[in-house]
């Protein structure tokens, strides 16, 4: 039998072309065209299918075209997602312990929740994949709702200044509704060490927060919301994933440090001039290849860490005078053509690798920064008072 014009496309354009359609020509061509026909009931499956599992993915997060390999790629996120939870918890079961030396009777009730969604998703089959993700989910809002509220019981008195929540896999926005009090007054919020994803959409309750550290968090999305924090000065992220910086990023006004350390960022948009305020930029382990011009648009930039990218050793102009002004200890030259040899390609590639600037810190500190035995972020974070 051979092809019609459609069927000589994937699926995917397919549907994309039939959604600038209008529906009655979306219906004269399923008439005419068996293909199509059967092309547009796969996708009212697959769209419902798809709007199922919504409830239980981060809004922010892209679910495609509504064809069944993207509910499948879908349905095996969540799957892995949630069994990442179930290991996180259970490995820091003995922390919790400490939370609960007076009342083990708590402990009891989370580590028995544990165990039932740990069967809840070996049973994990298509078939029963709806019931499976809302039972799990429910359990593991209720989990770490409760090692939070722990957490919290110390505090309700006296709201604090300053908020460390460890031991959670995610933070529901039902605690920052119920405790709006304690958020609403935080200028600290410290979420590092923990297994979260994304933050909560109402993270702008938290309206006088000054620092927010997310480090050592598998998290892939941000609220749009983020915006809202007008006072936010210092934020942190590192273990997630970013292939370019998210946009809310580029609204923070008021931001003075930026932490995006192994977020397999790709991509800065020259939006980061925007961030006038701006004095401390900490890119390391990440896949950058070029720096945007607007960085060198930054009045207040004085330190930047970029080391262990893929910087390619021809930046542009703007960017090589900047890095020459701040005093970078490479040979580097504004006019590329200068640089014929091959040999002075090699020495800038590898200078390039090793980018940092640290004109304000004295040698002991740059040191301190630097030496392998030292963890890679303990001196930023200490000279961060206001994080503590």
């Amino acid at each position: 039998m051979q092809k019609g014009p459609l069927e000589d496309l994937p699926d995917e354009v397919n549907l994309a072309l039939s959604e600038l359609l209008t529906l009655d020509s979306q219906l004269a061509l399923s008439n005419t065209c068996h293909y199509f026909n059967k092309l547009i009931k796969d996708k009212f499956i697959w769209k419902k299918r798809i709007a199922e599992l919504k409830p239980f993915l981060s809004p922010f997060v892209n679910t495609g075209l509504p064809t069944k390999e993207n509910f499948m790629a879908l349905l095996t996120h969540l799957h892995a997602r949630f069994c990442g939870e179930v290991l996180f918890l259970e490995r820091v079961h003995p922390r919790l312990a400490a939370l609960n030396h007076e009342h083990p009777e708590r402990l009891l009730a989370v580590y028995q929740d544990i165990q039932r969604l740990k069967v809840l998703l070996q049973h994990f089959i298509q078939d029963n994949y709806l019931s499976v993700l809302t039972q799990a989910n429910i359990l593991l809002n209720q989990i770490n709702q409760q090692i939070i509220e722990w957490q919290l019981a110390p505090h309700l008195v006296t709201p604090p200044v300053h908020l460390k929540l460890e031991h959670i896999t995610r933070l529901p926005e039902t605690v920052l509704t119920q405790y709006t009090n304690l958020f609403a007054e935080l200028k600290g919020l410290e979420l590092k060490d923990n297994f979260l994803d994304t933050l909560p959409i109402n993270i702008n309750m938290c309206v006088k927060l000054e620092s927010l550290n997310v480090y050592d968090n598998p998290i892939t999305c941000i609220p749009d919301t983020l915006r809202k924090l007008a006072e936010l000065k210092f934020l942190y992220f590192s273990g997630g994933n970013f292939s370019k910086l998210p946009e809310v990023i580029y609204s923070l006004k008021n931001l003075q440090w930026l932490s995006l350390d192994n977020m397999q960022l790709k991509y800065i948009s020259e939006d980061i001039q925007r961030l006038k305020q701006l004095t401390w930029l900490y890119v390391r382990n990440n896949q950058l290849i070029f720096l945007p011009l607007g960085l060198s648009k930054l009045p207040k930039l004085q330190f930047f860490m970029g080391d262990n990218n893929e910087f390619h050793p021809l930046q542009p102009k703007a960017i090589l005078c900047f890095l020459k002004k701040h005093g970078q200890q490479t040979k580097v030259k504004a006019k590329v053509r200068k640089l014929a040899r091959s040999g002075e390609m090699d020495i800038l590639s590898e200078q390039m690798q090793g980018l940092s600037l640290l004109p304000q810190f004295a040698s002991k500190r740059y040191q301190r920064l630097v030496l392998p035995h030292c963890h890679p972020h303990q001196g930023e974070l200490k000279r961060n008072f206001s994080f503590y």
